[in-house]
Order: structure tokens, then sequence, then C-alpha cells
């Protein structure tokens, strides 16, 4: 689900109208085995303000620190993207590859991925 940031909105005290900085969106999905929320604004000239959560639904064993162990993701992905020094906001989808490896945090290919087939919407 796609959510937008209404342009204005009433001042509770006056009635009248307050500017939002625009535009803010936040993206949520909700699977059997988790749920995500992103959130981000393009209404600044450089990153502005926004963030993101993951849960996982159920048991999820991870390996205990300093042990080997593999995780890895193949399929679609969607996403919002903002800029250094320029205002504005994209909307992102395509096609991920991404791994992990557990025991090689201290080294430099602990997470490796790639992005391809990547469409980008303002």
């Amino acid at each position: 689900m796609l959510f937008d940031a209404e342009v204005t909105v009433p001042d509770f005290l006056t009635g009248g109208a307050i500017e939002q900085i625009v535009p803010y969106h936040a993206i949520y999905g909700e699977s059997a085995r988790s749920r995500f929320a992103i959130i981000r604004t393009g209404g600044y000239a450089d990153y502005g303000f926004g963030g993101f959560i993951y849960e996982r639904n159920g048991t999820v064993v991870l390996p205990p620190a300093g042990t080997t162990g593999q995780a890895g993701f193949t399929g679609r992905y969607a996403g919002m993207r903002v800029f250094s020094g320029m205002g504005g906001l994209e909307f992102t989808e395509g096609d991920m590859q991404i791994a992990i490896d557990f025991g090689d945090f201290n080294d430099t290919n602990a997470v490796s991925g790639m992005l391809f087939n990547r469409k980008a919407y303002d």
C-alpha cells in the first residue's frame, strides 16, 4: 500500500491551512511471515527525513555470534529514492538478489547484492 501526505492540513486551533513538506510518502507491505514500512520525503534539497522498519512474524533463528551461516533472497522489490543536493523523490521497482554471510561481518563481503531490471518513476 502507498500512502501520500496531504498538501495542507487544517490548524486545529484556527482552522487555517498549514502547508506540509511534500512529497511525503509511506509504503507498507505485509505477508504471512513479515511486514515492513518505508517513509521518505523528497521535499528537501538533501536527503530529508525518513526511515524504515522490518519485522519477521513467527520464529526466526539467527546463527549465534561468531558462527557461520548464510541467507539469501531472490525476487521482486519496490522502494523509494531520494537525492543528495536536490529535492524530489522517485519510486523504484525491479528484481533483486542478495546474499548474507553471518560469519563474515568483519570482512568486506558479508552482504552482497545486485539490482537489475530496475525502473524509476516520478
